[in-house]
Formats: structure tokens, C-alpha cells, sequence
């Protein structure tokens, strides 16, 4: 288990429609999701539950990311 997450989002064109939606559980227990945009990153910190949704078969290509694990300072 890592102290910090972040994922990168490198798709150019990525439509919401196609899955792939970064999902995270809010401070007060609600679910919200983040549609991947190009070059928009995502940070993880302490244990936020988090998933992603299923990609579509429709979509295009994959979902890619970039997920680097830093040490926390």
C-alpha cells in the first residue's frame, strides 16, 4: 500500500461514454467520478477508496494512464 497515487490520463481524445471513469468515495461517503481528460492527473493521497469503471468494448483504443507512486515527504 503507497501513501500517495497519482494517475495521469494520456489519451488525446477520450469520450466519458466509453468508461474508464475514475471513481473515488468523497469525505462524506458519496461516490464521484472523474472522466479522463489529456495530461489531467489525478492524486491519491492516505486510503481513499478508488476504482475505475469498465471500458466500453466500443471504445477506440485503451484507457492509458501513467501511474507513478512517490515517495510522501
Amino acid at each position: 500500500m503507497h501513501a500517495l497515487a497519482v494517475t495521469v490520463f494520456l489519451n488525446d481524445v477520450w469520450d466519458r461514454d466509453w468508461g474508464g471513469v475514475f471513481l473515488y468515495e468523497d469525505g462524506a461517503g458519496a461516490v464521484r467520478g472523474w472522466a479522463p481528460r489529456f495530461n489531467a492527473c489525478v492524486r491519491n493521497a492516505g486510503h481513499i477508496w478508488h476504482a475505475t469503471s469498465l471500458v466500453t468494448l466500443d471504445a477506440p483504443s485503451p484507457r492509458l494512464t501513467l501511474q507513478p507512486f512517490p515517495k510522501a515527504t
